[in-house]
């Protein structure tokens, strides 16, 4: 037991951080259901997001590096675009695809969902997209812990 009285402590200061606009504008009374799974499923789920993607990320990385340079090659911008995500315990991300829309097209339409025939998606991003190698490079966020392969993150 110690004799020294105890002193409060203040809370940390607020940390600045980038804009989100894509969280900030959920409800302030919006909530998430996490609920918690049985220990034996989620440690055999989260073996199983490693052992997959660590299994499909070689094959998959010369067909991601030849869309990269085809998306370099068909327009202005990087290769990549990475998005802030909430994951589970609300835990933010960043996520990595391959871009399929003009590069800062955001800036002249604002944020909004695709749909279907949006003129923001380039030609070889709607090929990607229908394809689905848009998503490949999620496999390193799976591997990063920050998602799951399907379902519950981990």
């Amino acid at each position: 037991m110690s004799l020294m009285p105890k002193i409060p402590v203040p809370p940390p200061p607020a940390v600045a951080r980038e804009p989100w606009p894509e969280i900030d504008r959920l409800d302030s009374d919006a909530t998430m259901d996490v609920s918690v799974c049985p220990t034996w499923y989620a440690v055999g789920k989260v073996m199983l997001d490693y052992a997959v993607a660590a299994l499909m990320l070689p094959f998959a990385l010369p067909i991601i590096g030849l869309a990269a340079i085809a998306v370099k090659l068909t327009s202005s911008g990087p290769a990549f675009y990475l998005q802030t995500r909430v994951g589970l315990g609300g835990q933010l991300f960043r996520i990595m695809k391959l871009r399929t829309m003009y590069h800062d097209c955001e800036k002249h339409s604002g944020i909004k969902r695709a749909g279907k025939d949006d003129d923001r998606v380039t030609p070889l991003g709607k090929l990607l997209r229908r394809t689905r190698i848009d998503e490949l490079p999620q496999l390193v966020n799976v591997l990063l812990g920050h998602m799951s392969q399907i379902g519950r993150a981990h």
